[in-house]
C-alpha cells in the first residue's frame, strides 16, 4: 500500500524521500481506521483502496506543508495558461484574477483528503 501512496505523491510532483516513509505509514493507518471505522468493517474493501490512496496521499502532503517551509508541488508550478492560438485566432485570458500558487496547493490537497465520501457511505454496513 505504501508504495502505490507514494507513487500517487511523486504523480502529483512532490518528490518523496525515504525520511517521509514513517509520515506516510502513519497517514495510511489513519486513513484505514478512518474508513473501517465509517463502514462497520475491519478491512477497507477493494473497491475503496483507491479513495485510501488519494486520502493517505492528502493528508501526507497537508503535514508536510504545515511542518516543511520549502514545501512545493510541481504540478501547482506551471500556472495558469495566459494564452491560446490556433492558426489566425488568438485568446488571451485575464489572468490577474488567478489563484496563487498557494492556493492550487491548498485546493488539491483538500480536495485529495476529502474524495471519496459518498463511495464511503455507499459502502457502510449497518452495525447492530
Amino acid at each position: 500500500m505504501r508504495d502505490e501512496v507514494i507513487k500517487r505523491i511523486k504523480n502529483i510532483g512532490y518528490d518523496v524521500s525515504s525520511k517521509d516513509y514513517p509520515l506516510i505509514e502513519m497517514e495510511i493507518e489513519r486513513v484505514q481506521c478512518y474508513i473501517c471505522q465509517s463502514i462497520g468493517v475491519d478491512c477497507v474493501p477493494k473497491v475503496l483502496k483507491g479513495i485510501l490512496i488519494d486520502r493517505a496521499a492528502g493528508g501526507f502532503l497537508f503535514i508536510k506543508k504545515r511542518i516543511d517551509s520549502d514545501f512545493s508541488i510541481a504540478a501547482c508550478d506551471n500556472g495558469a495558461l495566459k494564452e491560446l492560438k490556433e492558426g489566425d485566432v488568438s485568446v488571451i485570458y485575464d489572468t490577474s484574477t488567478c489563484q496563487s500558487k498557494g492556493s492550487y496547493e491548498d485546493l488539491l490537497i483538500q480536495k485529495l483528503m476529502t474524495c471519496g465520501n459518498d463511495e464511503i457511505i455507499a459502502h457502510r454496513a449497518i452495525v447492530w
